[in-house]
């Protein structure tokens, strides 16, 4: 009886290390994506996030397990819609896409440095370009099926009078480009972007806009 309680003691604990072993080799693949990575639990709650979100954010991993880490990065009406199409697509298990408004946040509050990628609504708010102060690199796909040609136009329109605003155009590529494993993702070109966003984000590290 004793050797059987041992044995089964000792296979335990063999499963809990093979179970933290594959959690760690899990975090080394997320933390290499170049996407921000947040994992939910069935509530809604983040659990995780990869080092691409930390950095993207500038928050701990402590800060985006806290309930209300998307109310310090997002807009605050994006926060409710999410929260509010997220419980109906996954009442009935279906998947769902939803975009947050970097744009209009930039605009709006004061922020130190922002960047858009696919900013989907960004047109139907181009009246509120004066309030953008910040610095702000944007990234659009010409052939983005949620931002028409006429859209793009009078978002690059809008923001040619911005200095502190530049838009990156990237021909042939379709929405969510740089999105890892999505339909349209180009690791070429999302690499490019990347390249972009991170040396933007450096500059304004060394000039003192951010991290202090």
């Amino acid at each position: 009886m004793w050797y059987r309680v041992s044995t089964d003691i000792e296979n335990l604990k063999q499963t809990e290390e093979k179970l933290r072993e594959d959690e760690r080799e899990l975090r080394q693949i997320t933390d290499a994506i170049p996407q921000a990575v947040v994992v939910q639990d069935p509530v809604g709650l983040p659990i995780y996030a990869n080092r691409a979100a930390l950095d993207y954010t500038g928050l701990s991993a402590d800060d985006v397990m806290a309930p209300n880490f998307r109310e310090r990065i997002f807009h605050s009406e994006d926060v409710e819609k999410f929260r509010n199409e997220r419980k109906a697509a996954l009442a009935p298990g279906v998947p769902f896409e939803f975009g947050h408004r970097v744009f209009l946040t930039a605009a709006r509050y004061g922020v130190d440095a922002a960047v858009a990628h696919h900013s989907g609504d960004t047109a139907k708010y181009l009246g509120e370009v004066d309030g953008l102060h910040a610095p702000l690199p944007m990234h659009l796909a010409e052939e983005d099926e949620f931002i028409s040609e006429p859209a793009q136009a009078e978002i690059k329109a809008a923001l040619a009078s911005k200095p502190n605003a530049t838009v990156y155009s990237y021909p042939g590529q379709n929405h969510a480009f740089s999105r890892y494993n999505g339909a349209h993702y180009n690791a070429a070109v999302a690499a490019l972007a990347q390249e972009r966003t991170s040396e933007f984000l450096q500059q304004q590290v060394r000039c003192g806009a951010v991290g202090n």
